[in-house]
């Protein structure tokens, strides 16, 4: 699965100049220490590496620009620094630091160099007057790369808040019952975890589930070496809970800084080399949402972003299923209006039937859209709603037409299309309706469309019609078999010909008749018993 535009995975250099995520307490951090002096330089470089973190000492300006562009600093250390022209870029290149990527710099002012502080080269986060002690500055260290750790995530959390907001109007604008969950969710998590040059760095894992019927269905997603892969998973209602309660810290709320266990990446279906450090999770009734890959450790500051996610993926979840709910309303009052309009005639419910399959099998074999399968197997039912105008006297006449009562039977055609009027989710149905006589040369009606001029639904149905027309037994005519249906559909009759049809909808019937011969004889055995 691609990031979504806008997201890419930083590699080499450029990872390194991305924002670093550290935890509250993590002993990681990059320190860049400056001082002019090689004997304090050494000594700042002691104190901190003491802690386990990691230390780049430079004695000159110059030096510290290349640090810099190497790989950024979580903090800037400056004691006694050389002031003059060749500084000016430093302290420039510090200024951008704590403006775009939150750096701190704590300046060391040792005695008799108070003027440090208010010279106006640079406005330092912290200062520190000597004399200088060990765990002074060690502490001032800590306190300073919290606090920018609480700030990067607050600031991560802006642009999720801000990347969720923007998902949310890109999919205000589409049609909600067309959405597939999972597709929802690999959309959502790459929003999530898609890297953003300029942003803290982001979690590598996200896994979100619901419960359904006893068993929790779960969509992972996860981005490994800049390539995104998605996944369905399920598992036992109440199997997940239990392998996360020791890592619980309230009730539905779970934290661990150590690797994803065996038996839970088993659960959520990640390959057990896979390597997942530091994870959360959050359960809300029968929603639940887990993050690992975290590149700093977690904390309950992590949670409320998780939070705002799953209240998010609940709310679009239950906007679908409503949605949906409302469709298939509208798909019950369709069919009951599509049988009114053939109440007079016994075979009209097992017509409709098969004229929905049929329509919707030609539609996937000609590579359609899933939301235009899904309403053609509906709307094709309703080709035939204009006969509603039309008596029943006329239509179950046993003799042949006179030129007017042949007339009356083409416009129930163009009184269909009008029965179903301009809303827009009949307009297919309307189009079927008017369209579904029309021949692909031009010789049909009511409007002697030609080609592509004539909707593609309609000329679907069109197929689908006819071949159930030739195959039903009707007062007026006997019902062919279907090999004799298929001899007219391809060589033609006299009154049906192969160029009423577009070649292509007729080749993929051709190519897959038997399915087609499968649903008729199916549908009119299971009538029978």
């Amino acid at each position: 699965m691609p990031p979504p535009p806008g997201g890419r995975d930083h590699g080499g250099a450029e990872r390194g100049r991305n924002w670093r995520g550290g935890g509250l307490d993590d002993v990681s951090h990059r320190i860049l220490v400056l001082d002019g002096n090689a004997d304090h330089a050494k000594t700042l470089t002691a104190w901190l590496a003491s802690e386990g973190r990691q230390v780049i000492p430079a004695t000159s300006p110059a030096q510290a620009v290349s640090e810099i562009e190497t790989c950024l600093p979580d903090l800037v250390v400056l004691g006694s620094c050389p002031r003059g022209n060749g500084s000016r870029p430093f302290f420039e290149q510090l200024s951008a630091l704590q403006a775009d990527r939150n750096v701190p710099v704590l300046l060391l002012a040792r005695e008799g160099r108070e003027s440090d502080v208010t010279e106006g080269v640079f406005y330092p986060d912290d200062v520190l007057l000597g004399p200088l002690s060990m765990p002074q500055v060690t502490a001032r260290v800590r306190s300073l790369l919290k606090t920018k750790a609480l700030a990067d995530r607050l600031r991560l959390a802006y642009f999720h808040l801000d990347e969720l907001s923007g998902f949310t109007e890109t999919y205000a604008d589409q049609i909600v019952a067309d959405w597939r969950p999972e597709d929802l969710a690999a959309r959502m998590a790459s929003v999530l975890l898609s890297p953003r040059e300029g942003t803290p760095q982001r979690p590598s894992f996200i896994w979100g589930s619901a419960v359904i019927r006893g068993r929790r269905h779960g969509i992972a997603c996860y981005r490994t070496n800049g390539d995104w892969h998605s996944l369905v998973t399920r598992c036992p209602s109440g199997e997940l809970e239990k392998l996360l309660r020791p890592y619980a810290i309230a009730p539905g709320r779970f934290i661990c800084n150590a690797p994803l266990p065996g038996r839970l990446k088993a659960v959520l279906g990640v390959s057990p080399e896979l390597s997942l450090p530091n994870f959360a999770a959050i359960f809300r009734e029968d929603d639940a949402l887990l993050a690992a890959g975290y590149p700093w450790e977690v904390t309950i500051h992590d949670l409320p972003l998780l939070q705002a996610s799953l209240r998010q993926w609940s709310v679009f979840r239950r906007i679908w299923r409503e949605a949906r709910k409302t469709e298939e309303a509208n798909f019950q009052a369709m069919e009951a209006l599509a049988l009114a309009a053939e109440f007079h005639d016994s075979t009209t419910a097992g017509h409709v039937r098969r004229l929905n399959t049929y329509a919707r099998n030609l539609s996937r074999l000609l590579g359609q859209s899933s939301r235009f399968v899904r309403w053609i197997s509906h709307c094709a039912q309703l080709h035939d709603v204009g006969k509603l105008t039309l008596p029943g006297s006329l239509l179950n006449k046993r003799g042949p037409l006179d030129p007017g009562e042949w007339e009356r039977v083409r416009a129930h055609t163009v009184n269909g299309a009008r029965l179903l009027g301009h809303s827009p989710q009949l307009a297919m149905a309307a189009r079927i309706a008017r369209h579904h006589h029309e021949n692909f040369d031009g010789t049909g009606y009511p409007d002697g469309l030609a080609a592509e001029r004539i909707p593609l639904e309609a000329r679907i149905v069109k197929l689908a019609d006819v071949y159930d027309a030739l195959r039903t037994e009707r007062p007026y005519k006997k019902g062919y078999s279907h090999q004799e249906a298929l001899e007219v559909l391809a060589k033609g009759d006299g009154r049906v010909l192969p160029v009423h049809f577009d070649p292509s909808v007729l080749e993929a019937f051709l190519s897959s008749h038997r399915d087609f011969e499968a649903v008729f004889d199916g549908d009119r055995t299971g009538a029978a018993s």
